[in-house]
């Protein structure tokens, strides 16, 4: 199945700057798009191995070749610089044995933990050079080579056929965001409860373009790449990332398998800071206690994008719902899950005009103490770098950046009045810095 990204024929946001006087912020339209093809953990294809992948004449050159449009150097990126070739490796030290221990299990055999440790596909579908100690390898994220791997030595066919072939397409916001979030936030069989995190595992936070950027890039963006792939801007792949993840959120919530845990809604789905006053061992957090707040942070996001009044409501009832009933809380999810089905909440193409209003709109939000939590303030600060990005305004104003980013470093010292100043900063330094580049946008 080909991924298809959107054409000229589907309307993008041109129009935002005409809909802020009526309060819709973003036009988005449903993208004319097949669906996402199945995740790589779930394509039913053979893996070849992470070792065939590792010649000099293939992708483990020692440094990247300057006649070739592909690096070749990839394999040697991954082994050398990327946390997804240590996902393994992890489960054997003392805090993976510690898990283990408190959970009663094995992590180098327990399918809970290398369902995102590894390319945990059946023993079937492993050739010979497959190694589950290769974590998260070329093909876990790529899908399985076997169907396209002759062509791609080859260098024959094209990248649709091999797309056609099973090749996973990481180059588009949405298959990109359901990979990732897969094990960033959780799927079917792959989910991060209140037991794993009180047994130590880190607490999951995930924001698709901040956490891309941020890898060791196998790919050189030149104008061939850009020929082949017509990447997206920064601030697509954030959007459509927040989409995604708000999605999933829900589902996994209403999952029978996930929602509860004894007679209280899972605890994972909760914020942190809503029950702990202290998260980790000898530091006090100066973030005001609530019991049982859900994490909607990637909702809260939304309403910023959109500013919807009926997705208001709808995140607001299911705040309202955690104090009422796990009944009040499931019928609210599912009330929101179904809001989001609608067309004008659907990923799609973001022109440069709306950039700069959305951008304006989330340095309001911030300035305003919208953002109370840790956990919103978080993910705010991940949004307006991500759209900075795509203005080409971060080298300007990385100083101011780098103070967002440093109100929320420590989760135990974050304070809502200290993040709004740090974002007034950043928002009156984009103002002073955009005057001569309005034509521009």
């Amino acid at each position: 199945m080909i991924f298809r990204r959107s054409g000229a024929a589907c309307p993008s946001l041109r129009h935002v700057a005409q809909s802020l006087a009526c309060g819709v912020f973003l036009l988005l339209c449903q993208v004319a798009q097949s669906a996402p093809p199945p995740l790589p953990s779930a394509d039913g294809q053979s893996r070849a191995g992470v070792a065939t992948c590792a010649d000099s004449k293939c992708h483990d050159a020692e440094r990247p070749w300057q006649t070739s449009k592909i690096l070749q150097n990839e394999y040697r990126t991954w082994i050398d610089y990327s946390t997804h070739a240590e996902s393994y490796t992890v489960l054997q030290s003392p805090l993976g044995r510690q898990i283990g221990t408190y959970l009663k299990l094995d992590p180098v055999t327990s399918s809970r933990c290398l369902d995102c440790h590894a390319d945990n596909v059946p023993v079937a579908q492993r050739g010979k050079a497959f190694r589950l100690a290769d974590g998260v390898g070329c093909e876990a994220c790529h899908g399985g080579a076997a169907p396209w791997l002759e062509n791609h030595v080859s260098m024959s066919g094209s990248r649709s056929a091999y797309l056609q072939a099973g090749l996973y397409p990481t180059e588009f916001p949405v298959p990109r965001a359901e990979l990732c979030l897969g094990c960033h936030l959780g799927r079917d069989g792959a989910f991060v409860d209140h037991a794993l995190l009180a047994a130590g595992h880190p607490r999951l936070v995930f924001e698709l373009d901040t956490f891309f950027v941020n890898m060791p890039l196998h790919h050189r963006e030149d104008s061939d790449y850009s020929y082949r792939k017509s990447p997206p801007p920064n601030a697509e792949f954030w959007l459509t990332g927040q989409i995604i993840a708000a999605r999933r959120w829900l589902t996994l919530f209403l999952d029978d398998r996930h929602r509860m845990a004894g007679v209280l809604p899972e605890p994972a789905f909760q914020d942190c800071y809503g029950c702990h006053s202290v998260v980790w061992p000898g530091k006090g957090s100066k973030q005001a206690r609530s019991p049982l707040r859900f994490d909607v942070a990637h909702l809260r996001m939304l309403t910023i994008v959109f500013a919807d009044r009926q997705l208001d409501d709808a995140v607001r009832a299911l705040e309202d719902a955690t104090h009422v009933s796990v009944n009040a809380a499931q019928n609210a999810a599912t009330r929101l899950q179904t809001l989001l089905t609608q067309a004008r909440f659907q990923p799609a193409p973001i022109e440069t005009a709306a950039i700069a209003p959305l951008l304006q709109r989330l340095l309001d939000a911030g300035a305003s103490q919208r953002f109370r939590r840790y956990i919103e303030a978080e993910q705010a600060t991940m949004a307006i770098a991500a759209l900075l990005r795509t203005l080409d305004a971060q080298g300007t104003l990385n100083a101011d950046l780098e103070r967002l980013f440093d109100a929320t470093h420590d989760a135990e010292a974050f304070t809502a009045s200290g993040f709004a100043q740090a974002v007034t900063r950043l928002q009156s330094a984009w103002r002073a810095a955009r005057i001569p580049n309005q034509r521009k946008l």
